[in-house]
């Protein structure tokens, strides 16, 4: 009598092979039972697990992608395809409304282009926030709601430091704000931009796009949020602080951001009793009125 085949026995004789097999593993048994097509349908319904992408990286990436709102439903549906879903187009409009709160101001300004055949200036859009203070409160109040805030044992209680800076990225130029009181202050995410042009970052260009910026930054160092008073500092590359402080940069004769010294004193041997003057805000007010009168050093 020819033997039947492994296949072809009772299922319960099966189970008890595979407890005798397994020596009592029940991983090892579960292999044995498991037939290749119900590894293949859970495999499958694994597949189509369902993913949800917040609205705030959504809306992230509307801005990165700089696409409309038809785009993105073109996108969605793409999207669902593969499992990824997001929230309904009018809780994304609702939570974009919530972060602008009509603060956002869109105007052209005539910039300054250097072009191969001389100087233009080109009427150019620039988007800024109208009210920097709105903005900076609206964000620490965010921070507190998901306790976010710290001090790092080294800001005082009753102070909120807010860090200012700018930074010419590819073909358009971002001013922005980190706010001190953060784990990873200098990291992206703490980074919000609250003024963009596509234009370089000349003199001309900034004292234009900013002509608001020394009046809103005069307020917000003269109010408080829950008691707590705010200290501005200034963030940057070493052109773009010069610029911002009135510098001559590399090749001025005093180039140095932290002091008056001048360029050849620096090449000479350092004296213990003489310390160069350290800059500050006096010292620039003082060296502007300087210029302005005609001094040359």
């Amino acid at each position: 009598m020819p033997l039947r085949q492994l296949c072809e026995n009772a299922p319960s004789f099966l189970k008890k092979q595979g407890i005798f097999l397994s020596r009592g593993s029940s991983d090892e048994q579960l292999n044995h039972e498991l037939s290749q097509a119900s590894l293949q349908k859970d495999l499958h319904s694994l597949n189509k697990s369902r993913t949800m992408m917040p609205a705030s990286e959504f809306l992230g990436l509307k801005a990165d992608m700089c696409s409309s709102w038809k785009r993105n439903r073109e996108l969605k549906r793409w999207l669902k395809r593969y499992g990824a879903h997001t929230e309904c187009e009018q809780k994304l409009r609702q939570q974009q409304a919530q972060i602008i709160r009509d603060n956002l101001l869109g105007e052209c300004l005539p910039f300054l282009f250097e072009e191969d055949d001389g100087t233009v200036i080109k009427s150019t859009p620039c988007v800024r926030v109208k009210d920097l203070k709105t903005k900076i409160i609206q964000q620490l109040e965010e921070y507190e709601r998901l306790n976010l805030l710290t001090w790092h044992s080294v800001i005082p209680e009753n102070e909120i430091w807010i860090k200012i800076g700018g930074d010419k990225g590819g073909a358009t130029f971002k001013q922005m704000f980190q706010v001190a009181n953060v784990e990873s202050p200098n990291a992206p995410l703490n980074t919000t931009v609250f003024c963009i042009f596509p234009a370089k970052d000349s003199f001309y260009n900034l004292k234009l796009a900013f002509q608001s910026l020394q009046a809103q930054v005069n307020t917000l160092q003269e109010s408080t949020w829950r008691g707590k008073k705010f200290r501005i500092f200034g963030f940057g590359d070493y052109e773009y602080l010069c610029k911002m402080y009135g510098l001559g940069g590399a090749s001025g004769r005093h180039c140095c951001l932290w002091c008056v010294e001048t360029k050849s004193n620096m090449k000479l041997a350092p004296h213990p009793d003489k310390m160069p003057e350290a800059r500050t805000l006096a010292t620039l007010r003082r060296d502007l009125e300087r210029y302005k009168d005609g001094a040359k050093a």
